[in-house]
């Protein structure tokens, strides 16, 4: 498995870069004119390399600290933190999400199955989503004659095709009862993610990018319903797997609308509902969610529901209102992305300071609260006029719970 995992990883880079030099030759022909082609090529080199550099750093720490989930998160963390400081609306700022959601997803999905046929299923799951990715690109190249926008959703819907037909095959790797149930768990979050791509292409008609948030949630719950927390976990590497296909058709469509466009002209083909930079956020939003409620089931899974002790019950509270004291940290938006020092000091010091003080229980009741309500305040943040706010939270959520994981694997070493 580990070297049908690095082929694949070989193979997604290596096109995702043959891309990157045919983007380069495509401009070089073309001068300063307006080819779409080109934009879609370098979308294309940072999607794959993207997904293909995330998926090897996490095959790395598998092997250097084999049955500790712990270094993923601290990565994951690393990632979304840089990601915080970039900006909302530009390809690093979109690929540091994906790649920070990826991450955290994965942490949570070793930290819930352990190193035994459940890792064996991760490691194919990854290796499926860059070679889905690729696949997905791929068509892209092939369907271009088709309007532009209806060929990027090709290519995405095509990665999510070769990606479910990889989880039913890579069921086999599972105990008898457990891969339907596994395969399920998937096919909620690659749905999920595809409705969120959609719903976010017709905000303009009527649909609000609070849905974009919930959606997740929704399919997280389904995946709950049929592989318990790890199939939350298992759902979200499965959506966030294919982000390659899916950055590359978004930074393509952003690439493109900015080229080929003046602000007096006509909106771009296909994207009539809405421009690409709202889209692409709204895309990215639905990412960063199901990182965070992958990083929530691991936490979840710890907890013991049967009875509501007094850690428990201050670790809700003070989580459910941990939200509103990130947003009220940050400072005023004419600071720009240094008003979110503050709130990323909070969401790394947070977890340690429930953990030293209430203990593991409280800690995790804490990530809990955080978790679910801090995804409705997102939602409604993004379905307003503050756009720009929502996926700040979502990161700094992110970040939450993967300080949570840390804590908790120093807890028992």
């Amino acid at each position: 498995m580990e070297v049908s995992l690095f082929y694949a990883i070989s193979a997604a880079i290596s096109y995702g870069l043959l891309q990157g030099l045919e983007g380069g030759r495509s401009r070089t022909a073309a001068g300063e004119g307006q080819d779409p082609r080109r934009a879609f090529s370098s979308g294309a080199m940072t999607g794959l390399l993207t997904a293909g550099l995330g998926v090897l750093a996490a095959e790395l720490l598998r092997l250097l600290f084999p049955g500790t989930p712990w270094p993923l998160a601290a990565l994951a963390l690393g990632v979304c933190l840089a990601a915080l400081f970039c900006r909302e609306d530009s390809s690093l700022g979109m690929a540091g999400g994906l790649l920070g959601s990826l991450l955290s997803a994965a942490a949570s999905a070793r930290w819930l199955g352990g190193e035994g046929e459940a890792a064996l299923y991760l490691q194919g799951l990854l290796a499926a989503g860059l070679l889905a990715s690729a696949a997905g690109v791929l068509t892209v190249k092939l369907v271009w004659d088709r309007e532009f926008r209806s060929a990027l959703d090709t290519g995405v819907y095509a990665a999510a095709v070769v990606l479910i037909l990889a989880a039913f095959v890579l069921g086999g790797f599972l105990p008898e009862g457990e891969n339907a149930r596994a395969f399920a768990a998937v096919v909620c979050g690659v749905t999920g993610g595809l409705l969120v791509e959609k719903l976010a292409r017709l905000r303009g008609s009527g649909f609000s990018a609070f849905w974009p948030v919930l959606i997740p949630l929704g399919a997280s719950l389904a995946a709950f319903g049929f592989y318990g927390w790890l199939g939350v976990a298992i759902g979200a590497v499965g959506m966030l797997s294919t982000g390659g296909a899916l950055l590359s058709a978004e930074i393509c469509a952003r690439m493109a609308e900015v080229s080929l466009h003046r602000p007096e002209e006509e909106p771009f083909p296909g994207e009539k509902e809405e421009t690409s930079d709202v889209v692409g956020g709204n895309c990215l939003a639905g990412a960063l969610s199901f990182g965070a409620l992958a990083l929530l089931a691991a936490c979840a899974g710890l907890l013991d529901f049967s009875g509501l002790t007094f850690p428990t019950g201050m670790g809700l509270l003070t989580g459910g209102a941990f939200p509103f004291l990130l947003l009220g940290l940050a400072l005023p938006p004419g600071t720009g992305r240094l008003g979110r020092i503050f709130p990323a000091a909070a969401a790394l010091a947070a977890p340690a300071a429930l953990l030293l003080s209430l203990g593991q229980e409280a800690e995790t009741a804490f990530l809990l609260g955080a978790v679910l309500a801090g995804l409705p305040l997102a939602g409604a943040l993004s379905a307003g006029e503050g756009d720009a706010a929502g996926q700040p939270l979502l990161l700094l959520l992110e970040m939450t719970g993967a300080a949570g994981l840390i804590g908790q694997a120093f807890l028992h070493l």
